[in-house]
């Protein structure tokens, strides 16, 4: 029987805007980036750390609060978060590269996250992201 996480149980995250870019701007760090995504050139070593230790040492940046509490469940629930932004990412790769798809009035909340070339740290390269606005369509 596997063992069960007797550390205390964290408040419910509501991700705010802010929040999430936070934790986009920690995923696209290169230490970070190397576990979660995969190297950019073969050259590129590995860490050799797990992507639950990643997300872990991510909420300990995203949510300082709740990593004190636990940081078990901290990484779940970045993890959580970071899975539902990737998934929601493919589907709109994946009906954008379908001929006459676009974007649709429903999808310009998703947006948010994945089509603007702004955010908190406009100033950097945004590399790998989708740069498609729903304004320019």
């Amino acid at each position: 029987m596997p063992k069960k996480d007797t550390a205390p149980a964290i408040p419910d995250v509501h991700w705010s805007e802010d929040m999430t870019w936070s934790l986009l701007s920690e995923v696209e760090k290169d230490d970070n980036r190397l576990v979660l995504l995969g190297k950019r050139e073969k050259k590129e070593n590995t860490s050799g750390d797990s992507k639950i230790t990643v997300f872990q040492w991510i909420g300990a940046v995203v949510l300082p609060e709740s990593y004190k509490l636990n940081p078990t469940a901290t990484g779940k629930a970045v993890k959580r978060k970071y899975d539902h932004l990737t998934r929601k990412y493919r589907q709109h790769g994946k009906r954008l590269r379908t001929t006459g798809e676009g974007i649709r009035g429903s999808d310009v909340e998703d947006w948010n996250y994945f089509g603007k070339s702004h955010g908190p740290q406009s100033d950097q390269a945004t590399h790998g992201i989708l740069q498609v606005t729903p304004e320019a369509c």
